[in-house]
Order: structure tokens, then C-alpha cells, then sequence
């Protein structure tokens, strides 16, 4: 996942792009306006003609461009999604092993506690025997033995105890990973799941984008064929409405720049 750290980069290069198309292409279009308003109506129908030719053609090339930069862009967040899902399910894997783990080694210091416990009660058992023979036959050897035997005993139980607590320990620390593992896997599952809505919605973006622009571009072609037969000022006035259009589709493009920007500054938050 190095590669990762490069999307918002480039979404926020593509948003620039964008940014700049739009910003040019509506500039652009003040110009124009102020040409069309200038011909004068004995050449307004061949100028007109080729004003529209050139719109026409500009659309097309700023559709194909824009498409192609939502779609790079579409495809590096569902790359990313991706790679995010699978590390969930890696990290949701290991924080299962390692509740297994953590249980197995909560096993164990049962298991040592038990024994420390046992082995209390046996020497408590070679305490009480010797004390009987003290009383029945006074001071002996054997008794001496049992106590001695109690005490070496009662070590060991302290010594189990100890590594009872220890594993204990280790146990909870064990548990306390699994839990920040499992509650990572379920963050980066919703991210990569954010991510892949978003590149869904940018993908649904391009194909608008390029529908809408594919309409325009009809409109112009329909519009291209009749404007030598109309007079000088209707031709103004179309012409006008055209190049209007062609503004606000550059606004358009600007604006989706604008969310991709925004949107790169969010994947970052990330």
C-alpha cells in the first residue's frame, strides 16, 4: 500500500485540472460573447458557423479529458478501497488469533493457580501430620523431614503463584491487542467502504458529465446545419444562448474541481 499515499495527490491534481478547464473555458466564453455581439449581420451566419464549429470541438476535447481524468480518479479510490478491505480482514484475522492466544495463556495461570493451590493444601497436610507426631512421640527426625518438605513446597506454590499472575498478565495484555486490532479492521473497513461509495459517485460523475456534454454537443451539431438560414439577429441570439451554455457546462467543471479538491483534503484526513 505505498502507493496509497499518492491518491489524494492526484485526485486533488485532478480537481486543479478541473479547476482550470473550467476557469478558461469560462473566461473564454466572455470573449466570445463580446465577438458575436461585434459581427455584423452580413457575415453573422459564416461567423456564426464557425464559432460553433470551434465550441463544438472544444466540448468534445474537454469532455474526453475531464472523463478521463474522473475515471483515473474513480479507479485509484476503488484500487485504494480495495487494498483497505483486505487489510481489515488480515488485522481481523490476527485479532481472532490472538483472542485465541490470550485464552490459551488464561488457561495456563488457571492452571498454575490450581497447582499453587494444591500444593499449599499438601504441605499444609505434612505441617498437620507433623505436628501429630509431636505430640504422640515428641520431637522426631521425621516430623523435622515433613516440615522441611512442607516448606520446599510451599516455595514452589509461591514460585507457581507468581507465574500464575504473569501469564495472567500476559493474557489481559494479549486480549487488549486483540481488541485495538479488531476495532482497526472495523476502522479501515468503513473507510474502504467510504472510499468505494466515493469512487462509485465520481465514476457516476464521468458518465454525467459526459452525457450532459454529449448533449450539447448535439444541440451545436443540429443548430450548425440551419444557422446560415437565419437572419442576423436571431443568429446573434442563438449563438449567444450556445456559448452561455458552454459557460455553464466550464462552471460545472470548475465546481466538480472544486469537490475533488475538497475531497482529497478529506482522503488525507484519513
Amino acid at each position: 500500500m505505498s502507493d496509497d499515499s499518492n491518491v489524494p495527490f492526484i485526485i486533488k491534481s485532478i480537481g486543479i485540472l478541473l479547476v482550470f478547464v473550467g476557469v478558461i473555458g469560462f473566461v473564454s466564453g466572455i470573449f466570445a460573447l463580446n465577438v458575436v455581439n461585434g459581427f455584423s449581420e452580413v457575415k453573422i451566419s459564416r461567423d456564426a458557423s464557425k464559432e460553433l464549429v470551434e465550441a463544438s470541438t472544444l466540448l468534445a476535447r474537454d469532455k474526453n479529458n475531464i472523463q478521463g481524468a474522473l475515471d483515473d480518479a474513480s479507479g485509484s479510490l476503488a484500487t485504494v478501497s480495495g487494498d483497505l478491505m483486505d487489510a481489515s480482514t488480515e488485522l481481523a484475522g490476527t485479532a481472532a488469533s490472538l483472542e485465541k492466544t490470550s485464552g490459551n495463556i488464561g488457561g495456563a495461570a488457571s492452571s498454575l493457580a490450581e497447582s499453587a493451590a494444591s500444593d499449599r493444601a499438601a504441605a499444609g497436610d505434612l505441617r498437620a501430620s507433623a505436628d501429630a507426631m509431636d505430640v504422640l512421640w515428641g520431637p522426631t527426625d521425621v516430623a523435622s523431614n515433613l516440615r522441611s518438605a512442607a516448606s520446599k513446597i510451599e516455595e514452589s506454590a509461591t514460585r507457581l503463584e507468581a507465574g500464575s499472575v504473569k501469564l495472567g498478565d500476559a493474557s489481559a495484555s494479549t486480549r487488549d491487542a486483540s481488541t485495538k486490532l479488531t476495532a482497526s479492521a472495523s476502522d479501515l473497513k468503513t473507510v474502504g467502504g467510504g472510499l468505494n461509495e466515493t469512487s462509485d459517485k465520481i465514476g457516476e460523475a464521468a458518465s454525467a458529465v459526459g452525457q450532459m456534454t454529449n448533449r450539447f454537443i448535439t444541440n451545436i451539431n443540429n443548430l450548425l446545419a440551419g444557422v446560415e438560414w437565419l437572419d442576423g439577429a436571431n443568429t446573434k441570439t442563438i449563438l449567444s444562448e450556445i456559448i452561455v451554455y458552454f459557460m455553464l457546462i466550464h462552471l460545472l467543471f470548475a465546481a466538480t474541481g472544486g469537490a475533488l479538491i475538497l475531497l482529497s483534503a478529506n482522503i488525507h484526513g484519513w
